[in-house]
């Protein structure tokens, strides 16, 4: 019988596989993409090629980061574990969970953006409490906030709903 630590390790990566991890790599970088601010100074061109080259870069390191997960799996989760969520995973169910998962991830980052101009007049409020911002500091705060890209002066709108099986 083979050393369950090497079983674990073995598990571990059909797990990480399982979960479609060349997709989440794509996703993680739309996403950082998605919630960096336009560098000023910048052509829309070089703009666009900033966007590219982060979105790659981001994909990259993730297919690092899932290599160098497989070891932490196999060393916290259990062998039982680690079946359980191989099965599950690599079932008709778990591989439809996942590849929607991954259909819902331009929405729910909308959605996202979308609530990042209330989460930072919520962040500015609590600063302000805690150190107790003058009216003129406040209004700064809010200026910066209504000027930056996730302000409410370019909040994305709310994403229509939508249905898809």
């Amino acid at each position: 019988m083979r050393d369950e630590a090497a079983v674990r390790l073995e598990l571990s990566r059909r797990f990480i596989a399982a979960i479609q991890s060349d997709q989440m790599g794509a996703m993680l970088g739309q996403m950082t993409v998605a919630f960096t601010p336009p560098a000023e100074g910048l052509s829309d061109e070089q703009q666009a090629a900033l966007r590219r080259a982060t979105a790659a870069a981001t994909a990259q390191m993730s297919t690092r980061l899932f290599d160098a997960m497989a070891p932490i799996y196999a060393d916290i989760f259990t062998l039982e574990e680690l079946s359980g969520l191989v099965a599950f995973y690599e079932s008709d169910i778990g591989r439809s969970m996942m590849t929607k998962n991954y259909a819902a991830a331009p929405r729910i980052t909308e959605v996202v953006v979308g609530m990042m101009p209330e989460m930072m007049q919520g962040m500015a409020d609590s600063i302000c409490k805690d150190l107790g911002c003058t009216a003129e500091e406040r209004a700064q705060m809010d200026a910066a906030i209504a000027a930056s890209p996730y302000g409410s002066e370019n909040a994305a709108p709310a994403p229509a709903s939508r249905k898809s099986n």
